[in-house]
């Protein structure tokens, strides 16, 4: 380690490190590879990380707070500390969130957070004067051998190209109603006489964002959410916050969260008949003849998402946020 004269002393330097320590998230079990989801989603999923052609992941944040001003100056070294915090914790966050994401038999997103997280805790570490700088080179050469290998998924693993088969164990196309819409009782009677084998598939996907899932006819809607979505990891970030949300509110008044949700849930068969509709409408904004046809579609079909499909979860979330 570098030798630096002006240093605050150990023991401050410490304290000023308690609020960054306590926004890096331990590095628990995390689910793995329990939404299967095409190669283009993969990929969108990475997009939507900001990782899609990184060549390594946290090296300026890293390399910034190794600036030896942060030894000597204590308010830079509190903004610097909780700043890498918030960034390592963003990236993990994201990383567990793949995790569930990954191909059958790849555990390189699992392996890349344990890492990171590993990287970060020795960088601050190294601020309290408990590593040395070598410790977090090591640590950091570690981060990019499991980066590397997680930017190397699509060419290690096998992606599904039918997402519905892979999660159901039924073809999309025989999930399709009459309007194009996936239908809960075509999937229900695909598996008549059979449904604790459908339950476990089902349950198997809401196992990214709980360990009690609802009964099967409440939860293949969620389920059939998480798998189809187009932004995968979007989709799962926000499952994930909302319920953590939720959870922490609930704690502190359960009756007037519990009275919130009590009315959205008599919203929500307005609301998959809106959902059904904007479905229908991409239907027809594909078989449009004329751009000016295709514009207004596109149009109802904004307005039906902000309206059906947004603003009730806004205003349900706002109120249990006051």
């Amino acid at each position: 380690m570098d030798a630096c004269p002006a240093r605050s002393p150990v023991a401050g330097r410490e304290r000023l490190l308690t609020s960054a320590r306590q926004r890096l998230p331990e590095s628990a079990s995390i689910v793995i590879s329990v939404i299967p989801v095409t190669l283009d989603s993969w990929r969108q999923a990475l997009t939507d990380a900001g990782l899609s052609g990184s060549d390594r992941l946290g090296v300026q944040e890293l390399d910034d707070i190794l600036d030896p001003v942060n030894l000597t100056d204590s308010r830079e070294l509190l903004r610097s500390s909780v700043w890498l915090a918030d960034r390592v914790s963003a990236d993990a966050e994201d990383l567990a969130c793949l995790a569930a994401l990954s191909p059958s038999g790849s555990a390189d997103a699992s392996a890349l957070r344990d890492s990171l997280l590993q990287a970060g805790s020795a960088t601050l570490g190294y601020l309290g004067g408990a590593k040395s700088q070598a410790d977090v080179v090591r640590c950091r050469a570690v981060v990019d051998d499991a980066f590397s290998r997680f930017l190397a998924v699509p060419d290690t693993y096998a992606f599904p190209v039918d997402v519905c088969k892979a999660a159901f164990g039924v073809a999309y196309g025989q999930l399709l109603d009459a309007h194009g819409v996936f239908s809960p009782p075509r999937l229900l009677s695909a598996y008549y006489g059979r449904y604790g084998e459908l339950a476990r598939r089902v349950n198997s996907a809401l196992s990214a964002i709980t360990t009690s899932p609802p009964d099967l006819l409440n939860a293949i809607a969620p389920a059939e959410a998480l798998a189809l979505t187009s932004h995968p990891l979007m989709a799962l970030r926000t499952a994930r916050r909302v319920r953590d949300l939720i959870e922490q509110k609930f704690g502190a008044d359960p009756e007037c969260v519990a009275t919130i949700l009590r009315k959205l849930k008599l919203g929500v068969d307005r609301s998959a008949a809106s959902h059904a509709a904007m479905t229908r409408l991409l239907g027809q904004i594909e078989r449009a003849e004329t751009d000016a046809e295709r514009a207004q579609m596109m149009l109802d079909w904004y307005r039906r998402m902000v309206e059906g499909q947004l603003r009730p979860w806004a205003w349900a979330l706002l109120q249990i946020c006051w």
